[in-house]
């Protein structure tokens, strides 16, 4: 009977090595590749930094100076009284000087009738030619913004100036109207220094209501 029972556990062991060699191999783990920096690519605060960031610098732009400002009284309607606030200015101690500017004023008082400016003079003279054979004064502008255009006359009427550039635009000639304003000219006192004190100002002007003061750049000859 014993060799029954040898021959069982043989069979048990050959069947147990059969099926422990038909079970599949256990599989391998998956290995991720880890990308380590190196030192020297790591990660650094800008106050670790070696290299010292230079700050971006903006070019200067240049600062114009501020003009000098006077006290400058007027306008003056009467050169007298411009004359005795000068003496005025004078007897307190304070230099002063005159200045005198044109100003235009609001009325409209006459009409230009003109050819703007030509590219040549030789243009110019052609125009004149067709104008003054209708019979219409003319002549060239020899100077200022309009030089080489063709004057037509001023008018006082401004329908007549109207007329005339229908006229000539019939003639297939471009005509334009400048108005022209008389100017007068103003008398102002001006004072040296800014920081006049408010009294001294109204002793200078005393008497004199239509004059006003106010701080202006100072005369280039000052």
């Amino acid at each position: 009977m014993r060799w029954i029972f040898f021959l069982l556990v043989l069979g048990n062991l050959m069947l147990l090595a059969y099926f422990w060699q038909q079970q599949p191999a256990a599989s391998a783990p998956a290995v991720h590749e880890l990308k380590v920096q190196r030192a020297d690519q790591r990660l650094r605060l800008v106050s670790e930094a070696r290299a010292v960031l230079s700050p971006r610098t903006q070019a200067a732009l240049p600062v114009k100076p501020k003009p000098r400002l006077c006290q400058v009284a007027g306008p003056f309607s009467e050169q007298q009284l411009l004359q005795d606030a000068q003496a005025r200015a004078t007897a307190l101690g304070i230099r002063s000087r005159v200045k005198r500017i044109e100003a235009q004023t609001d009325t409209q008082r006459e009409y230009w009738v003109h050819v703007p400016p030509r590219s040549s003079r030789a243009e110019a003279r052609k125009i004149l030619r067709q104008l003054q054979a209708q019979r219409i004064d003319s002549y060239i502008i020899g100077q200022g913004d309009l030089a080489d255009g063709v004057s037509l006359g001023l008018f006082r009427n401004q329908s007549s100036a109207e007329n005339l550039q229908a006229r000539v635009k019939e003639m297939g000639i471009a005509v334009a109207i400048r108005v022209v304003s008389d100017s007068e000219q103003e008398l102002w006192l001006e004072l040296e220094g800014n920081d006049l004190a408010p009294d001294l100002l109204q002793r200078i002007s005393a008497g004199m209501d239509a004059v006003r003061w106010q701080p202006l750049a100072c005369s280039s000859a000052q």
